[in-house]
C-alpha cells in the first residue's frame, strides 16, 4: 500500500515481560541438575517456541496512511480501516481522564496495536460496529496532521482529532 508510514514507538516496559522469559528460560536451563536436564530442556524449547511465536504475530507494528485508509500492520496481521469510519483520535490520558469525570464509553471491541504507554485512541464505527484502535506512532503530531489532511471531515482539537458533525 502506498502512503506515509509511521513506525511503532517501543518502550522497554513494554518488552520487558518477553525478556523475563527469556531470561528465565536461560537459568532454568543452565541451573537444573544432569538428571532432570532432557525434561527442562523440552520445556525451555517449548517456552522459546511460544516466545518466537509471539514475536512473528506482534513485530513489526507500523501504521500506514493511504489515500483513503489506514493499514494497521501488527506483525502477520493487516487491518484496512478506512479513514472516513474514524470518528475520534485522541490521547490515551485524555480518555482516562474523561472517564474520571463521569463518561461512561459505549462497550466496543479494542485492537491494540501498540508498544508503547504513549498511546493514541482511535474510535472507528464501520458497518454500525464500533472498533477502538489502541496505537503509538513514533511522530504523533505527524501522524495526525497527515490523517487530517486525508480527510477534511477531521477536525483538531488541540490534542486530537474529532469529526466535525454534519449540520
Amino acid at each position: 500500500m502506498e502512503g506515509t508510514k509511521y513506525r511503532c514507538k517501543v518502550e522497554g516496559k513494554a518488552l520487558a515481560p518477553l525478556l523475563v522469559v527469556v531470561l528465565f528460560s536461560f537459568l532454568v536451563l543452565f541451573t537444573i541438575p544432569q538428571r532432570a536436564h532432557s525434561f527442562f530442556l523440552i520445556m525451555n524449547g517449548f517456552v522459546l517456541a511460544i516466545w518466537v511465536a509471539s514475536l512473528l504475530f506482534m513485530w513489526p507494528i507500523e501504521y500506514t496512511i493511504g489515500k483513503d485508509t489506514l493499514l494497521v500492520r501488527i506483525g502477520v496481521i493487516r487491518r484496512r480501516v478506512p479513514i472516513s469510519a474514524i470518528r475520534q483520535a485522541e490521547l490515551q490520558a485524555d480518555f482516562i481522564a474523561r472517564i474520571r469525570a463521569g463518561f461512561v464509553p459505549k462497550p466496543m471491541m479494542a485492537i491494540k496495536a501498540s508498544l508503547s504507554t504513549d498511546r493514541l485512541l482511535l474510535q472507528v464505527s464501520l458497518d454500525g460496529k464500533d472498533t477502538l484502535y489502541v496505537i503509538s506512532p513514533d511522530n504523533r503530531e505527524g501522524f495526525l496532521k497527515d490523517l487530517q489532511s486525508r480527510d477534511l471531515g477531521l477536525a483538531s482539537d488541540g490534542q486530537g482529532l474529532l469529526r466535525k458533525q454534519a449540520a
